[in-house]
């Protein structure tokens, strides 16, 4: 099985993608005049990752290429913090409505359907978990939008965009174990973090993968991307055995 010399780093692990793979998007966007492209998958399951690959790659044969990633449009760390105790001791389905600002990914997505310039301000900063970035998108030339991040399908479905999805699949545990890794500071504990993945970003996750489909599923495994049909279908009963098996997770938040 041949794979892309260019590998990408990901923590102490270097990802590898299929040539075959990624040759076959390229000539999908190209074939069918794709303007717009969708990473979706749970959280830490390797979309940013497979979005700057795809990018480095696609670039060679159209400059015109803009990443959007929506973690720029989250609310501030310390609001979502305070969110927690909305769900203790229940699931709730809604995070895209509780963690993201969605009236500026509306305005985002306006921007990108008129084919305009669009600014924004208190844009979130992972470095520092606050609402202090500006920026600006230009979307007057871009040929090729790669939109990363959770629920956009459900966030550019009114809007008609002529979309091919791809839907990144990963091992639960192995999210989990990242998201963990992630956490930066004493403001949330493990045991807090644990009780959001399961009882909220599951649940919703579970909610929008039921309703919604994608043109491929590429699982990510062993540090490579591999097209998975039935991707979908594995996410949906792995989803559902963590819930069994780790129900009822209480909160306690720290003030």
């Amino acid at each position: 099985m041949l794979f892309a010399q260019n590998t990408l780093e990901f923590g102490k692990f270097i990802i590898m993608i299929e040539k075959n793979l990624i040759r076959s998007v390229k000539n999908k966007i190209k074939n069918e005049n794709i303007k717009i492209i969708c990473i979706d998958g749970i959280s830490c399951s390797g979309k940013t990752y497979f979005s700057m690959k795809l990018k480095e790659y696609l670039k060679n044969k159209n400059k015109n290429i803009q990443i959007v990633s929506k973690d720029l449009f989250l609310y501030s760390r310390k609001k979502r913090i305070k969110l927690i105790s909305k769900f203790l001791f229940q699931t709730m389905n809604n995070q895209d409505e509780l963690h993201y600002d969605i009236e500026k990914i509306n305005l985002l997505l306006l921007a990108i359907k008129n084919k305009q310039k669009v600014k924004f301000k208190n844009l979130y900063n992972r470095k520092n978990g606050k609402n202090d970035l500006k920026m600006v998108f230009n979307f007057k030339k871009k040929k090729l939008i790669i939109l990363e991040g959770l629920y956009f399908l459900k966030n550019i479905e009114s809007l008609r965009f002529k979309t091919y999805s791809i839907f990144i699949f990963r091992n639960i545990y192995s999210c989990l174990v990242e998201k963990i890794f992630r956490i930066r500071d004493k403001k949330i504990s493990i045991k807090d973090v644990i009780a959001e993945f399961t009882n909220l970003h599951l649940m919703s996750f579970l909610y929008y993968l039921k309703k919604y489909d994608f043109n491929l599923c590429l699982e990510f495994s062993n540090n490579k991307f591999i097209n998975n049909k039935f991707g979908k279908k594995k996410q949906l009963l792995s989803i559902n055995s963590f819930q069994k098996k780790h129900k009822s997770i209480e909160i306690k938040t720290n003030q």
